[in-house]
């Protein structure tokens, strides 16, 4: 479907029926109603979605971080499960220490957040937030692929092009 703007009815035309008329007003669509009982952003922009991944200060390091892995994946889940929740900041830098000291800690995340991939989302983001330079990719690449489970393929979009702006990209990425 080609339809000239969605912030207000403008002409559609739908290339595959050849059927045309005037779109519906995205904010009030089925499809705006769904993705916010599913939890997903409804944003007018990219830079809209973009600001949901602001840093936190001071920033978080991995030095000198003792793996904990059953404690912070009690704490992930716990999060995922129980959003909205307070994240512990220390927990930020307990998750990436293990995603950068053994590629299965990351994939035991990625596994537990099939189970509600958007609260799992907006939990690595959260997480990501007080982490700068390949830690905050490597966090921000779950948050992707979380949001890719969800089938939210324009966050996916604006997480790689934010974390390519800062660092390089992961290789999971």
């Amino acid at each position: 479907m080609v339809v000239t703007r969605c912030d207000q009815p403008a002409p559609y035309r739908d290339l595959i029926t050849g059927e045309t008329g005037i779109s519906d007003d995205y904010r009030d669509s089925a499809v705006s109603a769904s993705r916010a009982m599913k939890g997903q952003a409804i944003a007018q922009n990219r830079d809209d979605l973009r600001a949901r991944l602001a840093t936190t200060d001071p920033a978080s390091t991995t030095e000198g971080v003792e793996l904990q892995p059953e404690l912070a994946a009690k704490a992930v889940v716990s999060a995922m499960v129980h959003w909205p929740t307070e994240v512990p900041r220390e927990l930020s830098a307990q998750l990436a220490a293990m995603i950068e000291r053994n590629v299965a800690y990351r994939d035991a995340f990625l596994r537990t957040a099939a189970h509600n991939a958007s609260a799992a989302a907006t939990v690595f983001i959260e997480l990501a937030r007080p982490l700068r330079g390949r830690d905050r990719a490597n966090a921000l690449t779950l948050a992707a692929a979380c949001y890719y489970l969800g089938s939210d393929g324009v966050m996916v979009g604006v997480i790689f092009d934010h974390i390519a702006e800062d660092t390089e990209l992961p290789s999971l990425a």
